[in-house]
């Protein structure tokens, strides 16, 4: 008897909308088992169709940036670990330190700075031992006195100690 209903006809009368509109979903969803349902979720096929770009586009770094403590974050560095982590020939390769060193010399002009500070040096050295010659006589001076039993040393301008 069943194979003389036209099951087409049968669909075809059907309201589809009204059958929709008569389900209870809040039923429907209290029968569901939702862990044996996420069980069944191949979350690596979800992942892999999620386009991190357009989520990457909708962040605000600013607003995500203004949260964030950079002294905490800071004191989290380990400078010594980076410092000893530089390649510190690369750095001086990059910095051009030659060409910076022959810029300099010739932007100063060495011989004359050289001629100067001997120049300023040398007064300096020549007035130390002129001074130091001085001194040397008169500890010569004031020893002689003494072993020749003068109260007074020579008249020479300068005081003898003790007088």
């Amino acid at each position: 008897m069943l194979d003389r209903v036209d099951l087409d006809a049968v669909a075809a009368r059907l309201d589809l909308d009204a059958l929709v509109a008569a389900v209870d979903i809040g039923r429907v969803i209290d029968r569901l088992d939702l862990d044996e349902l996420v069980a069944r979720v191949d979350v690596g096929k979800v992942v892999d169709r999620v386009d991190l770009d357009r989520i990457v586009d909708r962040v605000d770094v600013d607003r995500v940036l203004d949260r964030v403590d950079i002294d905490s974050v800071l004191e989290r560095v380990d400078l010594d670990g980076i410092v000893d982590r530089v390649d510190i020939d690369r750095v001086i390769e990059r910095a051009h330190v030659v060409e910076l060193a022959h810029y300099v010399v010739r932007e100063i002009d060495l011989p004359a700075l050289i001629r100067s500070s001997t120049s300023s040096l040398s007064t300096d050295v020549v007035r130390s031992v002129r001074d130091q010659g001085l001194d040397a006589d008169r500890a010569v001076e004031r020893l002689v006195d003494r072993l020749l039993l003068r109260r007074r040393g020579r008249s020479d301008g300068y005081p003898v100690e003790g007088t």
